[in-house]
């Protein structure tokens, strides 16, 4: 779990590190003012407005793709696709269909040929 960064491991070398610079009893006082500097922070206006922005920023790709009508055009697309594909089809069809109306007249030439 990290909070803004700082793993488990960082924060316990934190503490250590707070606990031998300020000593056991410097630590406990400060750890109360942080604790009321903290709580005063979570009511303020300034933390609604950043937890109000946080929730626009993480909004921005959605309203992107909705803005940008890209589901749209990727469904216009499948729809073209499908069209493409389905015509595509349709040409091999007549192609063989060509082919085969090709052989059978050459075909008929060479018996022709082969009679006279």
């Amino acid at each position: 779990m990290n909070i803004l960064g700082v793993g488990p491991l960082e924060l316990v070398f934190f503490l250590l590190i707070a606990l031998l610079v300020l000593g056991p009893e410097d630590i406990v006082k400060a750890s109360k003012k942080a604790g009321k500097w903290l709580g005063k922070f979570r009511r303020s206006e300034t933390w609604d407005n950043v937890v109000k922005m946080s929730e626009e920023v993480k909004k921005i790709p959605k309203n992107l793709l909705e803005e940008s009508k890209i589901e749209e055009i990727k469904e216009d697309l499948k729809k073209t696709g499908k069209i493409v594909k389905e015509d595509f089809i349709n040409i091999n069809e007549l192609n063989r269909e060509l082919n085969r109306d090709k052989y059978k007249v050459q075909k008929d030439n060479n018996k022709e040929t082969e009679e006279n």
